[in-house]
């Protein structure tokens, strides 16, 4: 007997960051799954530009695409978005300016998400809705 499997599909982009001391940034992505995941479509990690914050604005636009498709034999350890944001220091040297992660949540739709740190990034996305996640 042949063991089923269930594929969720990810579309969407990290839209914008607001950090209002900070003015330039670059954010990194990475997909983090259980033993019985495979990702098997679309990009495993990706890197944004160093991008300006705009002279009126403390966002940061970023407009990073995501795309992955993962299969699976049990939802244990759902696949989680891990970002992690990279801005200069006063030696210009990139530092990590916040981190986190959210489960992709197994709920289909159009959704927005906004991860709460001491300054905000904000993923869009329309394939799946996610929770609030902390960025430090």
């Amino acid at each position: 007997m042949a063991t089923s499997s269930f594929l969720v599909m990810v579309t969407g982009q990290i839209e914008t960051a607001d950090f209002p001391s900070i003015s330039s940034l670059y954010c990194k992505y990475a997909f983090s799954f259980g033993p019985d995941w495979a990702q098997i479509g679309g990009v495993h990690e990706g890197i944004s530009a160093t991008c300006e914050r705009g002279r009126s604005s403390d966002r940061i636009t970023l407009a990073l695409p995501l795309e992955a498709t993962f299969s699976s034999t049990s939802p244990f350890r759902w696949p989680q978005l891990v970002l992690s944001c990279y801005g200069p220091d006063f030696f210009n040297h990139d530092v990590i300016r916040g981190y986190g992660a959210v489960h992709i949540p197994a709920t289909p739709g159009a959704s927005l998400a906004i991860i709460a740190c001491k300054e905000s990034i904000k993923v869009t996305d329309d394939s799946w809705s996610h929770r609030c996640l902390n960025v430090t």
